[in-house]
């Protein structure tokens, strides 16, 4: 029996996308005839690929119906953006926030209202690549704050998993607990009543403003702890899916074995 004993010394390439990465490698035995293995094909099972953050921008103003962040480069495949949407007045209507000109979803359950702002995450599919920004419309005129961080190896079907949103804080931290499983990554947004960029998280904050993005890997629950000397403080959260997440098991991939030595 030849044990092929991992990806990087075989002389072929998998038939998917993405390259060995696309796999979790398991030892494959394959039989062989006069100490060669035979052309052919084996079955290697299919591993999720991780989301991870890519990029992110932001952007705010005063007394406006319309709003967008600095340009952000987006890049990469599985591609999604989470947009932190802030906005000082309770009475707005008719939200519209795009990313690259493609339609954002508002994720449901992460919106907060309170203190005369609301607050809520809004997730675009596949926006386009290159220099793009974050936008948003709306009927009434307020000051206004967008944020948006992109992702790579996000579910395309179902990008988000969870919503989560956290009333004014009373004290000096604020926990955001979101639920989700490896290779996620989870995405939190906070503001704090001393409008200014000094709140500090356990995890990587990714933008810095009034209102403030930061993201973490997902294993199980993760608790983001927004921190400030001030007490009043609101949050949102939620966690896009890792692509492939959801495949069964024995889902596998057929990849082609050429003939090599029998060392």
């Amino acid at each position: 029996m030849l044990i092929i004993p991992s990806p990087d010394r075989l002389p072929f390439h998998p038939v998917l996308p993405g390259g060995w990465d696309a796999f979790i490698w398991h030892h494959q035995r394959v039989k062989v005839r006069r100490g060669w293995a035979k052309d052919g094909l084996v079955w290697v099972p299919i591993m999720q690929m991780a989301a991870a953050y890519q990029a992110s921008a932001t952007g705010n103003g005063f007394s406006a119906q319309a709003g967008a962040t600095s340009a952000l480069s987006i890049s990469g495949s599985e591609r999604a953006a989470i947009v932190l949407f802030y906005i000082a007045d309770t009475g707005v209507s008719g939200i519209a926030v795009t990313v690259g000109g493609v339609s954002c979803t508002a994720v449901s359950g992460a919106t907060v209202t309170g203190n005369g702002i609301t607050m809520a995450l809004y997730v675009c599919v596949n926006p386009p690549t290159g220099s793009q920004t974050a936008n948003a419309t709306w009927t009434g005129t307020s000051n206004w704050l967008i944020a948006c961080i992109q992702a790579t190896g996000v579910d395309q079907t179902t990008p988000t998993t969870t919503g989560v949103s956290v009333g004014s804080a009373s004290g000096t931290s604020q926990d955001v607990p979101v639920t989700s499983t490896s290779g996620d990554l989870t995405v939190t947004g906070n503001f704090c009543s001393a409008v200014d960029t000094a709140q500090t998280t356990n995890k990587t904050k990714r933008t810095t403003d009034y209102a403030c993005l930061d993201t973490g890997n997902g294993t199980g629950t993760q608790t983001h702890t927004w921190s400030h000397t001030l007490t009043n403080m609101q949050a949102v959260g939620t966690n896009l899916k890792a692509a492939g997440a959801a495949a069964p098991p024995d889902q596998f991939a057929k990849v082609l074995i050429k003939a090599s030595p029998n060392a």
